[in-house]
């Protein structure tokens, strides 16, 4: 009866340690390490192997967050880099639009003063014509009335008043 419960114990230990293995083999795939033994000389665990694995998933769990805020970070910077491109490229169609503008702005302000002088120019001309006319007229008036006066010293004199 001995040797048969060492029986059952040695096959229960046995299929424990194939359990393990499996799972070991398993968790190996995620990168958390089982020990190979469970046992050290004497029967005695060697350390809390759950204790290892918590901390084996910490320290997992803290580099695939570490990862994935870099990768976060390096998705938000392409984002920005495209949108720095994006807003590069619309400051540069406003400048050239600014400097069109500009030249535009120039030429028709350049027109306007070739344009004011012409006018300055033709008022001129219209001043010195309207003198010129009315030096005329004034003339036209002071020979009219020089012939009135003539007329009168005319008339005057032939006493037809």
């Amino acid at each position: 009866m001995e040797i048969e419960k060492r029986k059952q114990v040695e096959e229960t230990l046995d299929s424990m340690q194939s359990h393990w293995e499996r799972l070991g083999q398993r968790l190996s795939h995620i990168g958390i390490v089982l020990p190979s033994d469970l046992t050290a000389e004497g029967g005695q665990l060697s350390s809390d192997p759950m204790e290892d694995v918590c901390q084996q998933l910490y320290i997992t769990r803290f580099i695939s967050n570490t990862i994935g805020r870099g990768i976060a970070r390096a998705e938000a910077e392409i984002e920005m880099e495209a949108q720095l491109q994006s807003k590069n490229f619309e400051i540069a169609r406003l400048l050239e639009r600014l400097h069109c503008y500009e030249t535009m702005n120039r030429e028709m302000s350049q027109r306007n003063q070739e344009a004011v002088g012409k006018i300055c120019v033709i008022f001129l001309s219209a001043i010195v014509l309207i003198s010129h006319l009315s030096f005329f007229y004034l003339k036209l008036n002071i020979s009219i009335l020089a012939l009135m006066f003539d007329k009168c010293t005319v008339c005057y004199e032939l006493e037809l008043f």
